[in-house]
This record gives C-alpha cells, sequence and structure tokens, in this order.
C-alpha cells in the first residue's frame, strides 16, 4: 500500500515534521548546536559533549475541520 498524501498535504508535512523531531539530541553547552546522539565531540564547534541527552517529543496533533 503506498502513502497517500495528495489529499491532506499540511498534515502529511506536520506528520513527517514532528517525525523527524522525534529524535534525541546532545545539546552542546558551548555553542547550543543539537548534535544527533551518539556523538562524544559537536559537530559545529568540537567542544566535547557531556551525556546529557534532551528529547524533543511531540505528544499529539490536532486536526481542525
Amino acid at each position: 500500500m503506498t502513502e497517500n498524501h495528495n489529499s491532506y498535504p499540511f498534515i502529511y508535512f506536520l506528520y513527517k515534521y514532528f517525525e523527524r523531531r522525534h529524535h534525541e539530541h546532545i545539546k552542546c553547552k558551548k555553542c547550543g548546536f543539537e548534535n544527533p546522539e551518539g556523538l562524544k565531540f559537536c559537530g559545529n564547534c568540537g567542544a566535547k559533549l557531556s551525556a546529557i541527552i534532551e528529547v524533543h517529543k511531540f505528544e499529539g496533533l490536532a486536526i481542525l475541520h
């Protein structure tokens, strides 16, 4: 079955946007860059990253008609 996102393009866009945002990131304390989990050094400034993980999670989506 293929995805039919033509009938609700905005809702599909929101779904994909928040799907990508539901990942864990490590925020660099030096520059504030959000790095994907698993890195030991910041991809922006090269500073050593701490083990603190910020979780970005979307809880739900209300659809208004």
